[in-house]
């Protein structure tokens, strides 16, 4: 329910607080109030066209972006679920924005995505995420391809892992990419990181996709161009692979599926 995603989110905010990190959520370390959430709620349209528009002109300067972004992190956390109705157009305005040149609006993107995940069913995002997948725009383009797969990693992380299971096969069967792009460092580390993404959160429950997960795992290790940060947060999720298979280890877990591995490409 949405108000076990805000208790969820609370915790996480003192965590960070007492961390010393800025919270996604702001000031909030609360719900906000019926009133609050009603205005929003009724303007919502309204309130994401502004907010879109001041991210989107390409006249405003980078500080308007930033707010505009900040707005739409707040117009989501009171719009909660209702955001879903604006959710082709967020999206697309993440794709665009995630490796902007600058950082402090990255970081934002990012923060958007991760409330999008909390609030927004994969039941409505999966089919949306593989309409833009199939448009001219991420066949033509390997930087558009990498951001839509990282922001779906974003949706994944946050998503509550109940709602996911009856989408796994389908967010795994977009991983089948073309073996061209596969070859792009970009791609494979967008790829690794919604595989991340599926481990963390789903944990024993993607325990049946672990042969399609540990290929691509297998994939993205083997690469030559990966950054060693992506490589060295690999091993960490095969370790995690290998505790969800009831093994000890990573070194177990390729003993166990590289056999099954060497003879699919037979």
């Amino acid at each position: 329910s949405t108000q076990s995603t805000w208790g969820h989110m609370i915790v996480e905010s003192e965590n960070k607080v007492n961390a010393g990190d800025e919270p996604y959520y702001g000031s909030y370390l609360e719900r906000p109030s019926d009133a609050s959430r009603f205005i929003v709620q009724k303007n919502l349209k309204d309130l994401v066209k502004l907010a879109l528009f001041d991210i989107n002109e390409f006249t405003h300067s980078n500080s308007v972006k930033l707010e505009g972004f900040k707005r739409l992190k707040y117009i989501i956390l009171l719009a909660e679920d209702r955001v879903k109705e604006h959710l082709d157009s967020i999206l697309r305005t993440l794709y665009k924005f995630l490796r902007y040149e600058d950082q402090q609006i990255s970081k934002e993107v990012e923060g958007v995505a991760n409330l999008l995940g909390r609030f927004v069913d994969a039941s409505l995002y999966v089919p949306t995420i593989l309409k833009h997948l199939d448009e001219e725009d991420s066949k033509s383009s390997v930087n558009r391809l990498a951001n839509i797969f990282t922001i779906l990693a974003d949706l994944v992380r946050f998503e509550k892992s109940q709602s996911l299971y009856d989408h796994l096969e389908q967010i795994i069967s977009i991983l089948n990419i073309d073996s061209y792009l596969r070859e792009k460092t970009e791609i494979l580390v967008a790829l690794f990181k919604v595989c991340q993404s599926l481990i963390l959160n789903c944990g024993e429950g993607i325990f049946r996709f672990t042969p399609q997960l540990f290929s691509h795992l297998l994939e993205v290790e083997s690469s030559q161009n990966v950054p060693e940060e992506t490589k060295l947060a690999l091993r960490g999720i095969m370790r995690e692979l290998a505790r969800i298979n009831g093994l000890p280890d990573e070194v177990s877990l390729y003993i166990s599926r590289l056999g099954s591995f060497l003879e699919g490409l037979i």
